[in-house]
């Protein structure tokens, strides 16, 4: 009797533990956050700025909102942050499994830790909670250098385009009929005048 009461003791324990774990596994989920957030950094060649890129993923089996995702830039040993909080969208109503994205931005030589803290919750988490993960900044980033267009003279026509003519180097054809016709009457008034200073002598 005392054997089969200690049998039924020892299952009576074990599934009390069965139960228990199977109650706090969801509110071990939540308190292990099992929603994610991630960063990554990139250069901006054009503006001379390191670009970082948040996304934290609802991993709740309900929506989630997002009530504020700050930046902490106080480890960088150079450089700055350009915003103090991520703007990140949605900041509501993000299903199960979706994600919400945001960018923040740091000066170009900034090194150093960067940290982004996003806190949020859920109605099943109404307590809410706060994750935080962390980007490692190399700064270097530089805008690249732009290269003017070149541009003509302005007195200059450029080959088989518009613009400026040169200045024609030579005689001038439409000068020609002129001088003919000068020379022409000149030889007439020679001529004639040989005639008459021929007549003149022969009287």
């Amino acid at each position: 009797m005392c054997r089969f009461s200690s049998v039924r003791k020892k299952w009576a324990v074990v599934g009390l533990a069965t139960t228990i774990a199977m109650w706090a596994a969801p509110i071990t989920a939540h308190a292990g956050f099992s929603s994610t957030l991630v960063g990554a950094s990139r250069c901006d060649s054009v503006t001379g700025r390191q670009v970082l890129t948040w996304t934290f993923t609802n991993n709740l089996p309900d929506t989630a909102a997002i009530s504020a995702a700050t930046v902490d830039a106080t480890g960088l040993t150079a450089g700055s942050t350009i915003e103090a909080t991520a703007a990140m969208s949605p900041l509501t109503g993000i299903a199960s499994l979706a994600s919400a994205v945001g960018e923040t931005h740091a000066t170009g030589d900034a090194v150093g830790p960067y940290i982004l803290r996003v806190t949020f919750s859920s109605p099943s988490f109404p307590s809410g909670g706060t994750l935080q993960t962390t980007v490692t900044l190399t700064g270097g980033c530089v805008a690249a250098a732009t290269v003017p267009p070149s541009t003509l003279p302005a007195s200059t026509t450029a080959v088989g385009g518009s613009g400026a003519t040169l200045p024609h180097v030579g005689a001038n054809p439409s000068g020609i009929p002129l001088v003919a016709t000068v020379l022409i009457a000149v030889g007439l008034v020679l001529v004639l005048l040989r005639r008459r200073v021929g007549s003149t002598v022969r009287r």
